[in-house]
């Protein structure tokens, strides 16, 4: 890809998404009382995610052949949890008609 069709996309691509219109259905209202996605959070789910993909190289450095299936057990149930609390955090938004 030349230089120049790149920056052609990348322009038209800005311009697009700047355009007010394309806002319209992206405002949320978030409810009082109902929890917030964290960015905590998604940290802690991607490091728990490297940890049981690659067991060892993340996480604890202690898991070996013998505890592998513990870790892998107790970051996949603590995944489990983090996960479906941020969908439910997420779900709790409610899209602004005009």
């Amino acid at each position: 890809m030349s230089t120049d069709n790149l920056t052609k996309i990348l322009t038209t691509t800005t311009e697009r998404l700047s355009k007010p219109e394309s806002h319209k259905e992206l405002f949320h209202r978030h409810r009082d009382g109902d929890r917030l996605p964290s960015g905590k959070t998604l940290k802690e789910i991607i490091e728990l995610s490297r940890s049981i993909l690659c067991p060892g190289y993340y996480g604890k450095p202690t898991v070996n052949i013998r505890t592998i299936t513990y870790h892998i057990g107790i970051n996949i149930e603590r995944l489990h949890k983090l996960l479906s609390d941020q969908i439910a955090a997420g779900l709790c938004f409610v899209a602004q008609k005009t």
